[in-house]
C-alpha cells in the first residue's frame, strides 16, 4: 500500500469552486466558405460571448482551445489568405476583453495548434504564419499569465494562473505525430523540464489528437506525452479534440505508481452545425476533491446529458506534500510534515494506492502552536565542489540552545533527504564555523540546504543552495521559471573573486537590469522585479563571459 499526502495553508477562499472551459476544433465556424455542415461564425461569437458574461457568475480562470482554430491554415480559398483568422481572433477578442470580462488582461487563454493550422496540412515542418500572426507571442507578450514558449514560435508554449490557492500550468503541444516531437532537444523534453521544475503547479496538457475516440489507446503524440510524463505527480490532466468518426468523445483514466491523470477527448465538429456551439466546462470543486465535466452549446442553450457528455472525475487540489511506500494493512503510516509556520491553519489530506485503485480521503485541519523565531543567526552558506565532491560550509554569529544541523539534499530542489548531521555549539556568541562533505553527489542538479534544530526540537531551514555535477552550463538561473517574487537565484560553476557584471535584456535586447557585485561567491540572488517575460542574462568577470534565457512568470 503507498500513502500519499496532500496539504496547504487554509484559506477560507481557497474552498470556492471554480471554471476552466475547453472549446474544441472551431474550424468550420471560421472556414471560408462559410457553411461547411452547416458551421458559421455566429457560433463561435456565441460561445466565447457566452464565457465573457459568465466569467464571474461561474469563476471561469481559463480558457483552452483545444486546435484547428480554422480549416486552411495558412492557404484558405479566395484572395484574402487571412479570412479565417480574422474570423477567428474578433471572437477570441470577446475572453480577452477587460470591459467585457472584468479582468485587465482577460480570462487566461490558451490555443493549440492543429493540423488545419499547419500548411500542409498535419506537417509539424510546415509553416503556421498566421497562427502566430494572430496568436503568437507578440499578441500574449505583457500578459502576466503567458509563461513562454519552446522554440522560435508559439506553436508550443505554456500559461500559468492560480485559482482558489491552486497553482496551475497548462502546457500547448501543436500537432506532431512524428519521431522528432519527442526526440532529445524537443518540445517534450522542453515541457518536461518544465513539469519536473514545477513541482507545486498542477499541470494540464491541451495537443490537439491525443487519445483515439474508443479511449482504448492514445494517439502516437498522446502516448509520448503520457508515457513521458506520468512520473511526475503534478502531471494530472491531458486534454484534447481532433476525432470525431462517432460522437467525439471518451475519456480514459491512468494510474502510476499512484501518480493519477485523466485523459479526456472532445471534438464536436461532425455533428449539425459543424459542431453547433458546445464546449466543455469543467467545475471544479476543491471542498469535495472532484471535477464536475459538463458539454453545453451557448449556441443552442442546451445541455448534453448522456454518460461520456456529463460526468465526474476525482482530482484532489492540494499540493503534494510526500508519501509513504510499502504501508502494511492494519498499521498506522505516520508522516512528518516539516517548516510549518507557528499559529497557522493547515488543511491536509491523504490517497491510499493499493496498486489499482487510488482513495481519495476527506479533508482535515490543524493549527500549529504559537511559537518564537529560532535563536541561531546565520551569517553565510556556501558550496564548492572539489574531485567531484561537494563541500558545504556555513558560519553562526550567535546560538542559543541549538541542538544541531541536518544536512538534506534534493535533485529537484523540493523532495529533500537527510544527508547527515553536524553537532552545534550550543550556546554561543562568538563566531562559529561549520563543514560538511557530500562525498557522492547527483551527477546533474544538486539542491542543498540546512535544517537547524535546537534542544527543544523545534527548527528552521536556511536558504537552498544549487551545485552541478557533470553539467557544462556556466551559470544557472534557479528556480525555472523565476516566480514573480522579484528575486532571481544564480549558480556558477566556478567561484568568482573580484568584481561581477550582471545584465539582463528584454527579448527586444534592452536592458532591464545592471548590477555589478563584488566577491559573490557561487550562489547568490538579486531582486529585479521584472514582469512576468523572457529575458536573457548576462555574466561578465574574469574568465566568464556567458549568457542564458529564463522565464519570469507571475506569483
Amino acid at each position: 500500500m503507498q500513502v500519499r499526502y496532500f496539504g496547504r495553508i487554509k484559506v477560507p477562499a481557497n474552498s470556492n469552486k471554480f471554471t476552466i472551459i475547453l472549446m474544441p476544433d472551431t474550424q468550420y465556424y471560421t472556414e471560408e466558405p462559410q457553411g461547411n455542415n452547416g458551421g458559421n461564425i455566429a457560433m463561435l461569437n456565441a460561445q466565447t460571448m457566452w464565457i465573457a458574461n459568465n466569467r464571474a457568475s461561474k469563476n471561469i480562470v481559463y480558457v483552452g482551445q483545444l486546435g484547428d482554430c480554422v480549416q486552411n491554415g495558412d492557404n484558405p480559398p479566395g484572395a484574402n489568405n487571412e479570412i479565417e483568422w480574422q474570423r477567428f481572433a474578433p471572437a477570441i477578442a470577446n475572453i480577452e476583453s477587460p470591459s467585457l470580462t472584468g479582468l485587465p488582461q482577460g480570462i487566461p487563454f490558451g490555443a493549440c495548434v492543429g493540423n488545419h493550422d499547419q500548411t500542409p496540412n498535419g506537417s509539424p515542418t510546415g509553416t503556421t504564419t498566421y497562427f502566430n500572426q494572430y496568436m503568437g507571442t507578440s499578441h500574449f507578450s505583457g500578459r502576466s499569465y503567458y509563461g513562454g514558449h519552446y522554440g522560435t514560435n508559439n506553436d508550443n508554449h505554456y500559461e500559468l494562473f492560480s485559482a482558489s490557492g491552486i497553482d496551475f500550468m497548462v502546457i500547448s503541444f501543436e500537432y506532431d505525430q512524428t519521431t522528432g516531437f519527442a526526440a532529445a532537444g524537443g518540445a517534450l523534453d522542453w515541457a518536461e523540464n518544465l513539469v519536473q521544475n514545477n513541482p507545486t503547479k498542477k499541470v494540464i496538457v491541451m495537443t490537439h489528437y491525443g487519445l483515439n475516440e474508443t479511449g482504448t489507446s492514445f494517439s502516437t503524440q498522446g502516448n509520448s506525452i503520457y508515457s513521458r510524463l506520468k512520473v511526475y505527480p503534478n502531471f494530472c490532466l491531458l486534454v484534447c479534440g481532433h476525432i470525431h468518426q462517432s460522437d467525439g468523445e471518451a475519456q480514459r483514466t491512468d494510474i502510476y505508481t499512484g501518480n493519477r491523470v485523466h485523459t479526456m477527448l472532445s471534438d464536436y465538429q461532425a455533428r449539425a452545425g459543424g459542431g453547433n456551439g458546445l464546449l466543455r466546462i469543467l467545475e471544479f470543486d476543491p471542498a469535495l476533491s472532484k471535477i464536475s465535466v459538463k458539454t453545453y452549446s451557448p449556441y443552442s442553450d442546451s445541455y448534453e446529458t448522456d454518460a461520456d457528455s456529463q460526468f465526474e472525475l476525482s482530482f484532489n487540489m492540494l499540493p503534494f506534500i510526500g508519501q509513504i511506500n510499502n504501508v502494511s494493512s492494519g498499521t498506522r503510516p505516520c508522516f512528518n510534515w516539516n517548516n510549518l509556520a507557528f499559529s497557522t491553519n493547515y488543511e491536509w489530506n491523504m490517497e491510499l494506492y493499493d496498486g489499482t485503485n487510488i482513495t481519495v480521503g476527506p479533508i482535515w485541519n490543524f493549527t500549529t502552536p504559537a511559537g518564537a523565531a529560532l535563536p541561531v543567526t546565520m551569517l553565510d552558506f556556501n558550496t564548492n565542489t572539489e574531485n567531484k565532491k561537494v563541500k558545504l560550509s556555513w558560519k553562526t554569529a550567535n546560538e542559543s540552545n541549538n541542538n544541531r544541523f541536518e544536512i538534506e539534499r534534493s535533485k529537484d530542489g523540493t523532495s529533500f533527504v537527510k544527508l547527515g548531521e553536524v553537532p552545534g555549539r550550543g550556546n554561543s556568541t562568538t563566531t562559529q564555523e561549520y563543514r560538511f562533505n557530500d562525498e557522492q553527489p547527483i551527477s546533474g542538479k544538486n539542491f542543498y540546504r540546512l535544517k537547524q534544530v535546537d534542544i527543544d526540537g523545534h527548527f528552521k531551514y536556511s536558504d537552498v543552495r544549487l551545485v552541478l555535477i557533470n553539467d557544462p552550463r556556466m551559470f544557472v538561473i534557479y528556480p525555472s521559471p523565476v516566480l514573480g517574487t522579484g528575486i532571481v537565484s544564480i549558480y556558477l560553476k566556478n567561484e568568482v573573486r573580484g568584481s561581477l557584471k550582471i545584465t539582463i535584456s528584454d527579448m527586444a535586447g534592452k536592458i532591464v537590469y545592471a548590477e555589478t557585485k563584488n566577491n559573490p561567491g557561487n550562489n547568490f540572488s538579486i531582486k529585479t522585479n521584472l514582469p512576468s517575460g523572457t529575458y536573457v542574462a548576462k555574466l561578465a568577470a574574469t574568465g566568464l563571459d556567458a549568457s542564458q534565457k529564463f522565464i519570469v512568470a507571475s506569483q
